[in-house]
């Protein structure tokens, strides 16, 4: 059970409306809900637009008056009662009202001394009492309280006895700034009290004028409540909303929930379920809030303490002790985050992104024996996403290149389109460690007919390369040239590998198919060395040696001045500086007549 009183100085910020709202929303996500209206002298809970007990229903001030008449705490199933969000969702909601609405209310609230209820009456006992029983009784995931405004004994017993945590609505003006002010430093002072009592605060900027803020009033007001109360965010800020809806107290979350004012209050709800431990919507929320933006506004040594309750409090729970050990594994703490994934596993949480975390992690602690089951266990499921895949090859052929061949023929391979099995290719084919692996599954690709092979563009090139360097010229024209397509719809890069594939094929160049790249020059905006040998080896072809002689020089001029490996269309292989020249020399020679051709097509294996 965690306990929220929603707290404002001052009346006219919607403070009840904003209690309302979360309440409902916290019940349409599952939560049990009990909603408390301890604003006594102007109760409002029940003029909102929820199916609850009517004016008679018994409530706070009756509970408080039976005790008094008679010595001994009521049993609260007289003061409880059922409502319902709307016809739908008729579970988990309980109010407690104020009191019993009629022409005796005045007198009965009149009649309570609330100094002398807890001097001489054991009033304190009293609430911790009614407390337990809302726990016991009703099992609660959430109470939230309806506390009146201003400085009063009621509200000390709302702010300071009750709550887990207070919600401050405020406007932004001096008078809210001067009478919060004491508030907010008698809630805080709890902790410091001998009970001891840690009472999150949230502040809540509400009925904000949605208005150009040209004379920067509205900022100034916002840093000087920001520096008296001492906070360093805003849990929430609920805008002025102009809407007649208002007027029938209508619960947006429910009637109108994908209006602004909905959102906003959802807002609030996700800030203050994620400081309930209890909550696992909230803790996850905590932890994931954790990896991408840290909470400045808290210790490391509390976000510690904080991740070890939350770690005690959910022990049977994977998910989240997957996501404490991610966190972990971010400040490389890695022997506590293996530890952690293996209890999630022995809860039952099994899948991919666990077993290559923990992979990953092993591998870096040097437990390499352990790391290659848990890749194994990967590769015999039947559904990984496919940048896992790509990792978890990587890795098993770092640590085991025998059994990373098997991958190819494994359950997760196996259950990816051609798409994806084309997409892993080319991701495998940039690494020495694993390009067999990546020449096996082109290998598989192909193997399939025709009409099952749908690759996705981004993929033809690169595995026409691949199949190219292994002078599997057939192979590599089928993937360039889909059924439907034409030399001249193909991407310029494309067109081009698809003419010496065709060559490679057949043996001899096809004039007309390096003619349409070189028509086509033009559309390459970025010129590099690999590029400019593709022209000088196309003029050859075509046997403007002047052309071909002209290009060549400018990939010998960028060859020299840029280093670094290159991709040579002379061997089909990235290179280095100085093979490229060499291989540029050959081309030369056969630009000025004598009977060469590329080294890539000059010994075809079998295809």
């Amino acid at each position: 059970m965690y306990t929220v009183t929603f707290y404002s100085f001052k009346g006219g910020v919607g403070r009840s409306m904003a209690l309302i709202n979360v309440a409902a929303d916290l019940v349409l996500s599952g939560n049990r809900v009990l909603i408390v209206d301890f604003d006594l002298e102007a109760p409002g809970l029940d003029t909102f637009n929820l199916a609850g007990p009517g004016p008679e229903a018994l409530g706070v001030v009756d509970f408080v008056d039976r005790f008094r008449n008679t010595g001994i705490a009521p049993n609260i199933k007289d003061f409880v009662h059922r409502a319902s969000v709307d016809d739908q969702h008729s579970e988990g909601l309980w109010v407690m009202p104020a009191g019993k609405q009629d022409s005796e209310y005045a007198f009965r609230l009149a009649s309570i001394d609330w100094q002398r209820l807890y001097t001489e009456s054991d009033g304190y006992l009293l609430f911790e009492d009614l407390k337990a029983q809302w726990n016991n009784v009703i099992r609660p995931d959430y109470v939230l309280i309806d506390s009146r405004t201003g400085h009063t004994d009621v509200g000390g017993i709302c702010t300071r006895q009750l709550p887990d945590a207070v919600v401050v609505l405020f406007f932004p003006n001096e008078q809210n700034r001067s009478g919060l002010e004491k508030v907010v430093k008698q809630i805080r002072h709890e902790a410091n009290s001998p009970r001891k009592k840690e009472i999150r605060l949230h502040f809540v900027m509400s009925n904000v004028p949605d208005l150009d803020d040209e004379e920067d009033i509205l900022a100034g007001s916002v840093r000087r409540l920001q520096e008296s109360l001492e906070y360093d965010e805003l849990a929430a800020t609920i805008h002025h909303y102009p809407s007649l809806a208002l007027l029938n107290q209508a619960v947006f979350t429910v009637a109108r929930p994908k209006s602004r004012l909905a959102q906003e209050y959802r807002r609030l709800e996700k800030v203050i379920r994620r400081n309930n431990l209890e909550d696992r919507e909230g803790s996850l929320e905590f932890l994931r809030q954790l990896q991408d933006r840290p909470t400045r506004s808290m210790p490391l040594s509390n976000i510690e303490a904080r991740l070890s309750e939350i770690r005690k409090r959910h022990a049977a729970d994977g998910e989240i002790l997957r996501q404490i050990a991610n966190l972990l594994k971010q400040q490389r703490k890695y022997d506590e985050a293996v530890s952690i994934l293996n209890d999630a596993s022995n809860v039952g949480l099994v899948d991919a992104d666990l077993l290559l975390s923990r992979a990953e992690m092993n591998f870096s602690l040097g437990n390499r024996g352990a790391a290659i089951p848990d890749l194994k266990g990967l590769f015999s499921l039947a559904e990984v996403p496919i940048w896992q895949l790509v990792g978890a090859v990587r890795l098993l052929a770092d640590l085991d290149s025998h059994e990373a061949e098997n991958v190819t023929t494994s359950p997760a391979v196996h259950a990816l389109d051609s798409g994806d099995q084309a997409s892993l290719a080319v991701e495998l084919m940039s690494s020495s460690n694993t390009r067999s692996i990546a020449d096996g599954l082109v290998r598989s690709l192909m193997s399939r007919e025709p009409a099952q092979l749908k690759l996705p563009s981004s993929t033809r090139n690169p595995i026409a390369l691949s199949l190219i360097a292994q002078r599997r010229f057939s192979d590599a024209r089928k993937v360039l040239m889909p059924p439907g397509s034409s030399q001249g719809t193909l991407p310029l890069e494309e067109a081009f590998n698809y003419a010496m594939a065709v060559w490679g094929e057949t043996g001899s160049p096809i004039r007309d198919l390096f003619q349409q790249v070189l028509d086509r020059r033009h559309e390459r905006a970025h010129v590099d060395a690999n590029f400019l040998q593709c022209l000088a080896l196309a003029y050859g072809v075509m046997g403007e040696k002047d052309q071909a002689l002209q290009q060549l020089a400018g990939a010998r001029n960028l060859i020299t001045t840029g280093g670094g490996e290159t991709f040579s269309a002379w061997r089909y292989l990235v290179v280095a500086p100085a093979q490229f020249s060499e291989d540029l020399d050959s081309l030369e020679r056969m630009i000025n007549g004598e009977k060469l051709k590329p080294l890539v097509l000059q010994q075809a294996k079998p295809q």
